[in-house]
């Protein structure tokens, strides 16, 4: 049953209204804040005048980048590394831990490769305390950028690293705005290194927005400026690499969508399924040479995705079998265990379960004698401030876990795994969980459809925190086309039908596929430009099909002969 969410009438009540907003002029503002640098993190200004002066006084010093093998730690990667080398440092290097074998974040086995010069760390390090102690003891200094919740001790206090610098929203009060992502803690260092209104610091942003999207942040204040901006500068200021992925899918104006399911899970996809893949992803960021070249690393690239998807398709089976044969209906945080899938993956199912069961969940496999798990969150649950509630009951269970509001890595004690299962229940709040109503925001017409598009577009970027709108379509009529109203679209359950002015097109749903026999619907779903040949053609993403009438077996034309044959 869908219900209608408000008497809100109009694109942009609703909009703001998601954007916790009551006017455009607030809109407006973020642009100047974040024109102005006024968005404060404090340690930025610190670590900016350390480099500038190193700059005028040795711009052969060390500087050692340490990333992340997500899409996030990639991108954050590579804008550190694009932007030292365009400011003029002449001895920069990259590592990116290996996922299965170092795991996440700066290890004494990297600082054991370093002996002289600065490391940087980027969406990392707020965790890696023994690490940075032993940077510190061989002298060397320490930047730390990182956006995760630091870690606490039982009585709540921040466990902190000795890093000569911390550059990390989460441990002061005193920053103006908490929901960057690495890479765009990273882009923001960036940008206050080099000149100011310098026209390398777009490409920059275009990859801040990548991960802002591709690492689910809210889309509000200042990522809502990196996002806008970037997706916009995108196709215009994109390396020779980028172009190549964003060519092999076809774009022409990047969305949010795209990033989020074609351009990330593509990045994501190498450091997914190999100990050292991201390292793929991250020369693909920052090829700027042959383009053929290019070309064929971004096609081993989508290759890779395509592995990927192949893997996640199988695991699900196993999930859901899972979930089937352990009855974890009724929980109200779902733990699964998967001893034979790759550690890779686990964030992907993690989420898709979220999403199919409208719970957060944890998948673990097997590492020996510990259990490996991620976990995604759904509705308003905060996974890390979960995680910490059921450490401070039974500390025992955990090896280590990190993480933030929406994602978290952990690893656990074999033994301890259905008292992880026990305790996540009892302190999951339930009042953060979502009822299972289905809301709409606007009801229109199919002929409303290309101004609510335009009005739709001026909002965006879509995404966490500022959602597109869900439309109830009235008396959709489709076109047939290759003799089929609803057309079938890969094998996953995807379809499309074509209108008069639009389409509508469904993904991984089978179940809608049973409207087959209908020329007209009434159609649930989200509405944006899907842009083909140089034209803006209005798409409906249907999330719910409800058929209205049986097509026709006969055109309007036999009919009426048909009707003259039967007078005679």
């Amino acid at each position: 049953m869908w219900i209608k969410r408000d008497a809100l009438m109009t694109v942009r009540d609703c909009r703001l209204r998601n954007l916790g907003l009551k006017n455009v002029n607030e809109i407006n503002n973020w642009f100047r804040c974040s024109y102005n640098n006024e968005y404060y993190i404090p340690g930025l200004s610190e670590a900016v005048k350390i480099l500038k002066n190193l700059l005028q006084l040795d711009k052969e010093t060390p500087i050692h980048i340490i990333g992340d093998y997500d899409v996030d730690g990639i991108t954050a990667t590579s804008i550190c590394y694009s932007g030292l080398i365009y400011a003029g440092f002449k001895n920069v290097t990259y590592r990116i831990p290996k996922r299965f074998s170092e795991g996440y974040g700066l290890n004494t086995t990297i600082i054991d490769e370093i002996d002289s010069g600065i490391i940087l760390t980027v969406d990392n390090g707020i965790a890696a305390k023994t690490a940075i102690e032993k940077a510190k003891e061989k002298g060397l200094f320490v930047i730390l950028t990182d956006h995760h919740l630091p870690p606490k001790d039982a009585d709540g206090n921040m466990i902190l690293p000795p890093a000569d610098i911390i550059i990390d929203p989460h441990v002061t009060t005193d920053a103006t705005f908490t929901g960057y992502c690495g890479a765009g803690i990273a882009y923001r260092l960036m940008k206050e290194l080099l000149p100011n209104k310098c026209k390398f610091a777009y490409r920059l942003q275009a990859l801040a927005a990548i991960g802002t999207i591709a690492d689910c942040m809210d889309l509000r204040e200042e990522n809502y400026v990196i996002v806008r901006n970037g997706l916009r500068l995108l196709p215009i200021v994109a390396g020779t690499g980028l172009r190549a992925l964003m060519q092999a899918w076809n774009l022409e104006k990047i969305s949010s969508e795209d990033i989020g399911f074609k351009i990330g899970p593509c990045l994501n996809a190498p450091g997914r399924l190999y100990d050292d893949g991201a390292l793929t992803s991250l020369a693909l960021l920052l090829w700027d040479g042959n383009i053929q070249d290019a070309v064929r690393l971004a096609e081993n690239i989508v290759e890779e995705n395509q592995k990927r998807k192949d893997s996640v398709a199988s695991a699900m089976k196993k999930a859901n079998a899972y979930i089937q044969d352990e009855c974890l209906y009724g929980d109200l945080v779902y733990s699964i265990y998967l001893p034979d899938i790759n550690e890779g993956i686990l964030g992907i199912i993690a989420g898709r379960i979220a999403e199919q069961e409208k719970v957060p969940a944890f998948v673990f496999t097997d590492k020996g004698t510990s259990f490996k798990g991620s976990g995604r969150t759904y509705g308003d649950i905060h996974l890390k401030n979960l995680l910490d509630n059921v450490n401070a009951v039974d500390p025992d269970i955990f090896i280590g876990y990190g993480g933030h509001d929406g994602a978290a890595g952990l690893s656990i004690k074999k033994e301890k795994f259905q008292d992880f299962r026990l305790e996540m229940n009892a302190k999951c709040p339930t009042t953060a969980l979502p009822t299972n109503d289905n809301f709409f925001d606007l009801e229109i017409e199919e002929l409303d459809i290309p101004r609510i598009t335009a009005e739709e577009d001026a909002f965006n970027p879509s995404g966490k925190a500022n959602e597109a709108l869900i439309y109830k379509i009235k008396n959709y009529r489709g076109l047939p086309y290759m003799g089929k109203i609803v057309n079938k679209l890969g094998e996953n359950g995807g379809f499309k039908i074509i209108g008069q002015n639009s389409t509508v097109v469904g993904f991984n749903n089978p179940e809608l596929l049973s409207c087959s026999e209908s020329s007209e619907f009434e159609i649930y779903g989200t509405i944006s430009y899907n842009y083909f040949k140089g034209k803006a053609i209005p798409q409906i993403t249907a999330v719910d099909i409800v058929p209205l009438r049986k097509k026709e077996t006969s055109t309007d034309f036999a009919n009426l002969i048909a009707k003259m044959a039967s007078k005679r």
